[in-house]
C-alpha cells in the first residue's frame, strides 16, 4: 500500500498476552529481525528510539493474560509504514497459528487496551495546533461513531474528550456552542496555554507529548492489532495532521458541537481532498459505522 506522508509517525500497540515479555521479544525478534526489527524491554519511562515491549500494569490483565505495549521507534515514509503493516500481520499470524494447533490465543484485547498514534510536528507554530484541536473539537462526536463505547463521550479516564473539559469553561448554556469553544482555542498564543486547556495527558488528544517527544499524540483510539483497524487510523490522523500543515479552514457549520455525531463522513470527505490515499478507507468506515450502529440499538 502506497504511503505518502511526509512526516515521521510512531504507534504504541496497549494489548494482554499468556507469554512472559521475554517470551514475546524472542518471538518478534526469530520472526522480524530480517525486517531490520529488533525488539527489546523497556521500562515504562524508556524514551529510545527502539522497537519495544513494555509491561503495562493500566491494562486490565485476565488469568494467565498480562498487559503489555509494544512500542515503535519513530517510524518514517514508506519503509516505516512497511515495517508497522508487517508487525500487525505478525501479531495476527501469531494468533492464528495457536488456533490452528487448538491453544488460546497469545495476544488478546480488552476495553482497558488503546491504540495511540504519534506524528512528528516539532517544528509546529500556535497556529498549527490551533486548527487541529479546533477540527478536532468539531468532530470529536462525530469520530466516537467510529469508536467502542468505551472510547466515546467522556467514557475513558486515559482518552478524556475535549469537548468536554472545555465545556466546563463557558457559561452555562453555551456548552457545545462552536463561536464560544473555538475562541476559547484562538485566545491559546502558546501551545503551552493550550497545554493547560487540559492539563493532562489523558486526552483524546494529547499535546503534552510535543514536550516529551515532539508530536502530537491521537489516544481516542481503542486497542486492537487490526491490520486495516490500526491503518485506518494511521491515515486518518495523518491527514488530520496534514490538514493543520496547509492550514485548511474549519467552520463550525452547525449550531452545536455536541450534536455532530452523524458528521464522520463530512469530515473524512474533507479529508480526502487533502490526503487523497485515505479515500482507500471509505468503505470501511461506512460499514464500521453501521456496524457500531447495529450493535448500540441491539444493546440500548
Amino acid at each position: 500500500m502506497r504511503f505518502e506522508f511526509e512526516r515521521t509517525f510512531g504507534v504504541e500497540i496497549e494489548l494482554l498476552a499468556r507469554y512472559s515479555g521475554e517470551t514475546l521479544i524472542s518471538m518478534l525478534n526469530d520472526k522480524l529481525a530480517d525486517q531490520d526489527m529488533h525488539f527489546r524491554s523497556a521500562s515504562w519511562s524508556d524514551r529510545s528510539n527502539s522497537w519495544r515491549i513494555k509491561s503495562d500494569s493500566s491494562l486490565r490483565g485476565t488469568g494467565e493474560y498480562d498487559g503489555y505495549e509494544i512500542v515503535t521507534p519513530i517510524l518514517e515514509g514508506q519503509t516505516g509504514f512497511n515495517q508497522l503493516h508487517k508487525l500487525l500481520l505478525t501479531i495476527q499470524d501469531i494468533n492464528q497459528n495457536a488456533s490452528r494447533l487448538g491453544e488460546a490465543p497469545v495476544f488478546r484485547i480488552n476495553r482497558s487496551c488503546g491504540l495511540h498514534v504519534h506524528w512528528g510536528v516539532s517544528d509546529w507554530k500556535i497556529k498549527h495546533f490551533r486548527n487541529l484541536y479546533k477540527r478536532y473539537l468539531k468532530f470529536e462526536t462525530a469520530i466516537d461513531s467510529i469508536m467502542a463505547p468505551s472510547r466515546r463521550r467522556n467514557n475513558n479516564e486515559y482518552c478524556a474528550s475535549l469537548l468536554t473539559r472545555l465545556n466546563n469553561y463557558v457559561e452555562h448554556g453555551d456548552e457545545g456552542n462552536p463561536e464560544v469553544i473555538f475562541k476559547r482555542i484562538d485566545q491559546s498564543r502558546t501551545a503551552s496555554q493550550i497545554r493547560n486547556l487540559f492539563n493532562t495527558r489523558y486526552m483524546k488528544l494529547n499535546i503534552e507529548s510535543f514536550w516529551n517527544h515532539g508530536t502530537i499524540e491521537f489516544r481516542h483510539h481503542s486497542g486492537t492489532f487490526d491490520v486495516t483497524k490500526v491503518i485506518a487510523w494511521v491515515f486518518l490522523t495523518g491527514a488530520m495532521v496534514r490538514a493543520a500543515d496547509i492550514q485548511r479552514g474549519i467552520r463550525s457549520g452547525v449550531d452545536n458541537l455536541n450534536q455532530m455525531n452523524s458528521k464522520f463522513m463530512m469530515m473524512f470527505n474533507g479529508l480526502c481532498k487533502v490526503h487523497e490515499d485515505l479515500a482507500v478507507f471509505k468503505t470501511f468506515y461506512k460499514d464500521r459505522i453501521k456496524s457500531l450502529r447495529e450493535i448500540n440499538r441491539r444493546e440500548s
